[in-house]
């Protein structure tokens, strides 16, 4: 939230650290709010263990459907930052410009949706959407979501962070070049 990648509507999880077969996520926050409480704990089918009457993020699907493909992953951040946003529309591919940025992966594939789901709201709110995306996301650590943001995975939280800041920065800077490229 501090570097703007996270808006009210990113959110970050780990893997349990005693239990791979879960995950913890904060519960439906503002990313720059979450305290220790709002965590809460979820299984692989993106299942809450306890509720305590908060409400989880629906999107909580893209983050189970990586835990369960992806035994290497130990943290997942799914945002929205809008520097992505162009290169999630168009067929200008994101590529690190940026030696920082390297982490982003030579390759970022773009999951539509719409391939296999139609006219949605584009939100992964079931674990079979959440598979679709995973299953896109292959071994990348990036992925980007057509009109929508995206997800980046690490071996831990610092990881899976620093790679998301630098996909943002990356972007920027490419958006940048291609302006002064492009003549604009």
């Amino acid at each position: 939230a501090n570097e703007n990648v996270v808006d009210a509507f990113g959110h970050v999880s780990v893997r349990h650290p005693d239990n791979p077969d879960l995950f913890v996520m904060s519960r439906s926050r503002s990313p720059a709010l979450v305290e220790h409480g709002d965590l809460m704990e979820f299984d692989l089918e993106g299942r809450p263990l306890d509720l305590r009457g908060r409400t989880a993020y629906g999107e909580r699907m893209i983050h189970a459907a990586i835990y369960a493909a992806r035994p290497d992953v130990h943290s997942v951040v799914h945002h929205h930052a809008y520097g992505v946003l162009p290169f999630t529309v168009t067929d200008v591919p994101l590529k690190p410009v940026v030696h920082a940025a390297s982490v982003i992966g030579a390759d970022i594939p773009v999951w539509d949706i719409r391939d296999d789901y139609g006219n949605t709201d584009m939100l992964v709110r079931s674990i079979d959407q959440g598979r679709n995306l995973a299953s896109t996301l292959g071994d990348n650590t990036c992925l980007l979501m057509r009109g929508h943001g995206a997800v980046v995975v690490g071996a831990d939280v610092q990881r899976a962070v620093l790679t998301a800041v630098y996909l943002q920065v990356n972007a920027d800077v490419l958006l940048r070049t291609l302006k002064i490229y492009l003549g604009g």
